[in-house]
C-alpha cells in the first residue's frame, strides 16, 4: 500500500501518461489524410521554380524559344506535365509508406500504454487503481476508436489497388494528350490534368470505387443465383403443387398394397409407361413421372385423364 502523498504522485504520473498516450495518437492520427500532399506551393516544392504555374504558362506563350531553354512551346508543354506527374508520384509514395508506419505507430503506442497502466494497477492502491482502472478503460475505448475509424493496415493493399485504378485512367488520359499539338492540348488543360493526377489516389475515391466494385459482383453474383434457380424450375415442384402431388402418390402406393393390378395398368399406360416387375416397382415408376408431371405442371391433366376414362380418382 502506498501513503496519500505517494498516490497523489502516481495519480499525476498517469496524468502525465494519459496525455503523452493521446497526444502520439493525435499526432499519428494527423498524418492519416485522405490524398498525398500537393507538390507545389505552399505545401510542396517539388517543382523548379520556373515550372510553376504562372511562369511555366508565361513560357508556354512566350514567342521565344528564350524562357523555355530552347524547347518549343510542345515540348515545353511536354516537360512542364511529365515533371509535375513525378512530383505527384513522389508525393503518393510518400504518402502510401506513411500511411502504414502512422497506422502500426499509433496502434503500438495504445496498447503499451494500456499494460503499463494495467500492471500498475495491480500494485497501487485502492483509489489509485480506480483511476488506473478508469485510464485502461480510456486508452481501450480509444483504441476501439482508432480501429473503427482509421483505414485498418490490412485495408490499404485493397485500398491501394482502387488509387492505382484511378492513377492510371488519369494518367492514360495525359499520355494519349501529349500526343497532340500543343494548341489541340494547350498547357493549361496539361495543368489540370496533372492537378488531377495529383489528387487521384485519394483514400476516400479508393473506398468509392471498391465499395462500386464489390456491388457490381454481388449484383451478378445475384443474376447468376436468379438464373441458377430458373434452372433449377424443372427439378423443384412448385410449393402450392406438393399437397396434392402427396396425395397421388399416396392413393398410387395404395393400388401396390391393395394389388390393384388392373388400375395400376391404367395409371402406367396414361403415364406412357410400360408396366415391368412388381406392383411395387410399378408404384415407383409412376410416382417418378407423376413427380415429373407436378413439375413441369402437366399433373391436372393427367388425373383428369384418369377420372373421364376410368373413373379413377387419384386426388383425395
Amino acid at each position: 500500500m502506498v501513503d496519500q502523498h505517494s498516490g497523489a504522485r502516481v495519480r499525476t504520473a498517469i496524468g502525465r501518461c494519459l496525455l503523452l498516450a493521446v497526444g502520439g495518437l493525435l499526432s499519428a492520427c494527423a498524418s492519416f489524410t485522405s490524398m498525398p500532399e500537393p507538390f507545389l506551393p505552399p505545401q510542396g516544392t517539388d517543382v523548379p521554380a520556373n515550372y510553376y504555374v504562372a511562369k511555366a504558362l508565361e513560357c508556354f506563350h512566350s514567342p521565344n524559344d528564350t524562357c523555355r531553354n530552347g524547347m518549343s512551346p510542345r515540348q515545353w508543354r511536354d516537360t512542364v506535365v511529365i515533371t509535375y506527374m513525378a512530383a505527384a508520384d513522389t508525393r503518393y509514395q510518400q504518402f502510401r509508406m506513411g500511411l502504414s508506419r502512422e497506422m502500426r505507430g499509433a496502434n503500438f503506442g495504445l496498447e503499451s500504454s494500456t499494460m503499463v497502466l494495467s500492471a500498475a494497477g495491480t500494485i497501487a492502491s485502492q483509489g489509485t487503481a480506480n483511476v488506473l482502472a478508469a485510464a485502461v478503460a480510456a486508452l481501450t475505448g480509444a483504441r476501439a476508436s482508432l480501429a473503427r475509424e482509421v483505414y485498418f493496415e490490412r485495408t490499404i493493399p485493397a485500398l491501394g489497388a482502387g488509387m492505382e485504378v484511378a492513377r492510371l485512367e488519369v494518367a492514360t488520359r495525359i499520355l494519349t494528350n501529349l500526343g497532340k499539338s500543343e494548341t489541340e492540348y494547350p498547357l493549361e488543360i496539361g495543368i489540370l490534368d496533372a492537378f488531377a493526377y495529383g489528387r487521384a489516389p485519394s483514400i476516400d475515391q479508393a473506398i468509392q470505387l471498391v465499395t462500386t466494385q464489390a456491388g457490381a459482383a454481388a449484383a451478378a453474383q445475384h443474376r447468376n443465383y436468379d438464373v441458377a434457380i430458373q434452372n433449377m424450375s424443372g427439378v423443384i415442384v412448385p410449393a402450392a403443387r406438393l399437397p396434392q402431388l402427396a396425395r397421388v402418390t399416396t392413393q398410387i402406393d395404395g393400388l401396390a398394397t391393395g394389388n390393384k393390378t388392373q388400375e395400376m395398368g391404367w395409371v402406367l399406360q396414361g403415364l406412357g409407361l410400360t408396366a415391368t416387375g412388381s406392383l411395387e416397382d410399378q408404384a415407383a415408376a409412376a410416382n417418378s413421372a407423376v413427380q415429373a408431371r407436378a413439375r413441369d405442371g402437366t399433373l391436372q391433366a393427367f388425373l383428369d385423364q384418369m377420372k373421364t376414362q376410368h373413373s379413377l380418382e387419384l386426388d383425395k
